[in-house]
């Protein structure tokens, strides 16, 4: 007896139980199904965070075309990745992201994390606390709004806030505590 899954190219297709070695067939191909979800886990999620950061003006097309090849490369299945390859209008491609993600499935970990990672290199570059804060409030506004009033993301709102009384450490302690989310 032979069972084989019909598409051959992903881990499903390693998938074949034959007589006596069933029982381990079975769990070499959930293993294999479990390396295939967490490889491919995330994509969205950091398509997101790149559109996001590049509509806000903190990634240029150039990085977000260089990452979506890298992607691309690794899951060149992904029916979403194979899609905004060819599409050539960045403008279509923010939403194209942007109404094909899951918003209630959206991993906010990895998605923060993606985030947090990509901001602490512009924290690093912005000398300015002023100015960045105000870029920080600006991408706030353009999360996803099931996310704006969760932390880390809700700081991006009120980090700044001890800039009104002068108090340029503690906004800097507080973003600093933020980006090693």
């Amino acid at each position: 007896m032979k069972w084989q899954s019909i598409n051959q190219d992903t881990p499903f297709s390693k998938l074949c139980i034959h007589g006596k070695r069933a029982y381990k067939g079975i769990l070499q191909a959930a293993g294999n199904i479990f390396k295939y979800i967490d490889r491919n886990g995330g994509i969205m999620e950091e398509l997101l965070v790149y559109m996001i950061l590049f509509y806000e003006g903190f990634v240029t097309e150039i990085e977000y075309h260089k990452r979506l090849d890298e992607l691309f490369l690794t899951t060149p299945e992904d029916d979403d990745l194979l899609y905004l390859e060819w599409e050539t209008d960045i403008g279509k491609a923010i939403i194209y992201v942007r109404t094909h993600i899951d918003y209630k499935n959206l991993d906010m970990e990895q998605f923060g994390r993606i985030l947090m990672n990509k901001l602490n290199v512009v924290y690093k570059n912005c000398p300015d606390i002023k100015y960045f804060a105000s870029q920080m409030y600006r991408l706030w506004e353009s999360l996803p709004g099931n996310i704006q009033n969760i932390e880390p993301f809700w700081t991006l709102c009120y980090a700044d806030d001890p800039l009104a009384w002068g108090d340029e450490k503690q906004t800097r302690d507080i973003y600093e505590h933020m980006l090693r989310y």
